[in-house]
């Protein structure tokens, strides 16, 4: 979803919780703007308690409504999702140092949700799409192994218990570039 802000690099990224109650439920969204990205907080806490917390980190060209189906197959089994798309520029030129504040952005709104739900200790799960995806963990991987001091990121590597990889990364030159056109 573009921001309203007069920079078209902004992005808003929405929290939202949908509270699951006796026969009515409820809708909590607030918006906050992030550089160049989209980050989409979905949790639902479900009759059932929730199972883990998966983050889904999409392609290049992902728009939140594709990670959105996946983000309702992980509600179903009950799970909370956290879905992330980098901009398009960040997926072709990976160095792009406003991947690390993605990064970190996410591990803090992970953290949130896993504090709401203490009591659970929920694992984290990440789900990593392509290129996009697949920088994004590696800079989340990057800030677990270099910042041993931050409270905040090892709390988070102590909770993730899983990667999933679809649709592997490459990383771009000009001929894989080439080549991907062709096909």
């Amino acid at each position: 979803q573009q921001g309203s802000s007069k920079n078209p690099n902004l992005v808003l990224f929405r929290h939202t919780h949908s509270y699951h109650k006796q026969p009515h439920s409820a809708t909590l969204e607030t918006d906050t703007a992030m550089n160049g990205h989209f980050l989409n907080v979905a949790s639902f806490a479900l009759p059932r308690q929730p199972r883990a917390i998966v983050v889904l980190l999409g392609w290049w060209g992902a728009e939140p409504r594709h990670l959105a189906k996946y983000a309702n197959l992980y509600h179903l089994k009950n799970c909370i999702t956290v879905q992330g798309i980098v901009s398009r520029w960040v997926t072709l030129f990976k160095h792009d140092p406003s991947i690390d504040e993605f990064a970190l952005q996410t591990v803090n709104h992970v953290n949130k949700i896993v504090r709401a739900y203490e009591p659970l200790k929920l694992p984290v799960i990440i789900h990593a799409f392509s290129n996009g995806g697949a920088f994004v963990v590696e800079r989340m991987e990057s800030l677990i192994e270099n910042r041993k001091d931050d409270a905040e990121i090892q709390f988070f590597a102590e909770r993730l218990r899983g990667e999933v990889f679809d649709s592997a990364p490459a990383y771009p030159t000009k001929d894989n570039g080439m080549n991907a056109l062709k096909a």
